[in-house]
């Protein structure tokens, strides 16, 4: 019974809330908690804009990104231990969810601008002697560069291994080692100068980023305003300085 008792308040917790948003869900005035599972790339790339918009129109409102393998997404929407799952999430196209296409994102081989490699022949023979920044593996857009170099063959030289792919910029920017890198990332980077990317040397088919909400959830007044905040805040066009 002492076992039971967390889960089972955790549930009463949760249907209080639906209930109480589905009959008085304000922005302006909710104090509610929002839970969205997101890797670091997703925090880069659309944290700012989400917490700005954010706010300007439910200022009392609060959000959390959570870590979540993704093979475990589909429960955590489902169980209601996140609200939202934002990224590239292949395994949630056949489970009881929707997503809603936030942008199409690609691969690239981010290098310092000064790299040798940058001006040099590029082939997948040049490109395989790099020394390779190697970066959270369980990352969905890695994996699947991952099994498509697996099946050409090739086998890239990763000297380094990190699990947050944040971090790769200032170690490209400072050595030789140049890494794999989603292309949305890299062009929040390229006005600050020290970077070049080159298209990867192989065909790797671009993947769409999307947010998704677990079918049980998807009527939720709260969420329903969230995902349309987030859809139209990242896909409106972007300033230019």
């Amino acid at each position: 019974a002492t076992r039971l008792r967390g889960p089972f308040e955790t549930a009463l917790s949760l249907l209080d809330r639906t209930i109480h948003d589905a009959h008085s869900f304000d922005p302006a005035q909710s104090a509610r908690r929002f839970r969205i599972a997101m890797t670091d790339t997703g925090e880069f790339y659309s944290m700012p804009r989400i917490l700005a918009a954010l706010d300007r129109v439910a200022p009392r409102a609060s959000l959390t990104s959570v870590r979540i393998d993704p093979e475990e997404t589909e429960s955590a929407l489902r169980s209601g231990q996140v609200d939202l799952a934002l990224g590239y999430l292949p395994g949630l196209e056949d489970a009881r969810c929707r997503g809603e296409q936030l942008i199409q994102d690609r691969l690239v081989c981010l290098m310092r601008e000064d790299h040798p490699a940058a001006t040099g022949p590029w082939t997948e023979d040049s490109f395989a002697g790099l020394s390779f920044v190697d970066v959270s593996r369980a990352a969905t857009g890695y994996q699947m560069a991952r099994e498509i170099l697996e099946q050409r063959g090739i086998r890239i030289g990763a000297r380094a291994r990190l699990e947050h792919f944040t971090v790769v910029p200032e170690v490209v920017r400072q050595s030789d080692f140049v890494a794999i890198f989603p292309h949305s990332i890299y062009a929040r980077l390229a006005p600050r100068g020290g970077f070049v990317m080159r298209a990867l040397p192989f065909d790797l088919p671009p993947y769409d980023i999307k947010l998704w909400v677990h079918d049980s959830f998807a009527t939720d007044p709260a969420l329903a305003w969230l995902r349309g905040l987030i859809v139209q805040t990242l896909t409106a066009q972007e300033d230019t300085p």
